[in-house]
């Protein structure tokens, strides 16, 4: 979301500067084809004041903004309110200048427009209370001077755009709450796409991750890696395939249940990942630990899953674990799975009901 008004903040300081290059050309345009020939010493402080000053002083206002808005360590709601005071300074400085030209009052109107895009409440209320002050301003300070800065209809301008900022404020209103209903649509997208994701990143009957989440989770941690270590434990239920066609699947999701209970209890701890990625084979990876320290937490969960009792069941159910530890060289996160399986294999081919490391 922050992306969102990130690239509407962007868009306002484009504009926005954009439409100070606008006045400073409408500037040297008009001194050249109105004032550049006015006799006398009148002409070169008309100069100096209307056209030098504001474009001096709007340059630093969107030089300020930019830098503002580039720099990391200031929030985004600074942010925000930054873009919406320089659109208000500009409007200020051009319009006290430029006073002459009825029509640039009604530029007060457009700040408070573009306050609604942020869905703030309080943004908006600013925003529209420095407009009313900064016309009122303009108008105090066109009301000081003589010609030639001198608004000739000063009090029909300040009537105009007093209006103008009324109706801009109506209309953001009507903006705010539309825009207020899009943010909150898209919130509650956002949210239920997050729920779906989750939803499928799980297993249905454990609640572990599943197996493209935990292909995605490894190949993250593999990439991610620096000098820390990680391992990774494989672990297969053995002779499942015969309790299931013995006992009947129901009995079989019983032993897969209490092992998931077991390797939650004993596995899931700070960063580590507890997976199913098959029917009767789970996985664990080990963020931050060495494969001496993965191997004593595996064996503590196989002496606790053979130790379990079941009613339908002479005897106990075991399980074979490989566990290896990333290399220091580089290395896939497929290979780093292949030899870890390898581990697994090798415990399946050495008795079973055992955990090796490599």
């Amino acid at each position: 979301m922050e992306d969102r008004f990130k690239n509407l903040r962007n868009q306002a300081a484009r504009i926005v500067t954009i439409l100070v290059v606008c006045i400073i050309l409408f500037s040297i345009g008009l001194y050249d084809f109105a004032y550049a020939h006015v006799e006398g010493v009148r002409s070169f402080v008309y100069w100096r004041f209307m056209f030098g000053l504001p474009t001096t002083v709007n340059l630093m206002i969107i030089a300020a903004m930019w830098f503002i808005l580039e720099s990391p360590n200031i929030k985004a709601k600074v942010k925000n309110i930054t873009v919406m005071y320089v659109m208000l300074l500009v409007c200020f400085v051009t319009i006290t200048v430029f006073q002459r030209f009825s029509a640039s009052f009604a530029m007060y109107g457009i700040p408070v427009l573009f306050s609604a895009v942020f869905v703030d409440k309080k943004i908006a209320r600013m925003t529209a209370a420095n407009a009313f002050f900064f016309n009122f301003l303009s108008y105090g300070i066109g009301k000081l001077y003589t010609e030639p800065y001198q608004c000739p209809d000063a009090e029909i301008c300040f009537v105009i755009s007093t209006t103008c900022i009324a109706i801009s404020c109506v209309l953001s209103i009507v903006l705010f709450h539309a825009m207020q209903d899009n943010l909150a649509a898209l919130n509650a997208g956002a949210a239920n796409n997050e729920s779906l994701e989750k939803k499928l990143e799980k297993d249905p009957m454990t609640g572990l991750y599943n197996h493209s989440a935990f292909y995605t989770h490894l190949d993250r941690l593999v990439k991610e890696r620096n000098d820390a270590p990680l391992s990774l434990a494989v672990v297969d239920i053995d002779n499942f395939k015969r309790i299931n066609d013995t006992y009947g699947h129901n009995n079989g999701d019983e032993v897969i249940l209490r092992l998931t209970h077991i390797m939650r209890e004993r596995c899931e701890d700070g960063n580590n990942c507890v997976c199913r990625y098959g029917g009767e084979e789970f996985a664990v990876i080990f963020p931050n630990v060495k494969v001496k320290q993965a191997k004593e937490i595996m064996d503590g969960v196989l002496q606790e899953f053979r130790e379990q009792r079941y009613d339908w069941l002479e005897g106990n159910v075991t399980f074979s674990c490989g566990i290896f530890q990333l290399s220091a060289y580089r290395m896939s996160s497929t290979e780093f799975f292949r030899v870890a399986d390898k581990m697994l294999y090798q415990a399946k081919h050495s008795g079973k009901n055992q955990c090796v490391s490599g």
